[in-house]
């Protein structure tokens, strides 16, 4: 069974996010940590400090030419969301027996199909 339009967009936009962080000199752990209380897209090391990502990404037509279009990918990380990703993230820390600083951050993703651009955010500790 063919990925859905909307994962396909997903996978674009966590290799986005994957060469921005290695980019910014994150070694990259994991990609798409599973559990039953959902996904970590990506797990990465800033020096002693372990970053659990989460990647929104959402393609357009053309970008939004509002600097504030009706729905952003930010706006799709809800409370509900947030209580999920750190239950997986605790129960990773658990199962790994790390005792680490860590953090939980936002990578959004804009990508405007017709031009073939993207614009990339990176948000700090979410949480």
């Amino acid at each position: 069974m063919g990925k859905t339009k909307q994962q396909k967009i997903g996978q674009i936009g966590e290799a986005l996010a994957k060469k921005h962080l290695e980019k910014e000199g994150y070694q990259i752990l994991h990609q798409n940590y599973r559990q039953k209380w959902g996904e970590i897209d990506l797990i990465a090391r800033q020096s002693k400090e372990f970053v659990f990502v989460e990647v929104k990404t959402m393609a357009y037509a053309h970008f939004p030419y509002s600097s504030n279009p009706a729905l952003l990918p930010e706006d799709e990380v809800t409370s509900k969301k947030l209580e999920n990703l750190n239950k997986a993230i605790l129960y990773y820390l658990n199962v790994h027996h790390l005792d680490v600083p860590y953090r939980l951050d936002l990578i959004t993703i804009q990508i405007d199909v017709s031009q073939k651009k993207y614009r990339i955010k990176h948000f700090h500790n979410i949480n």
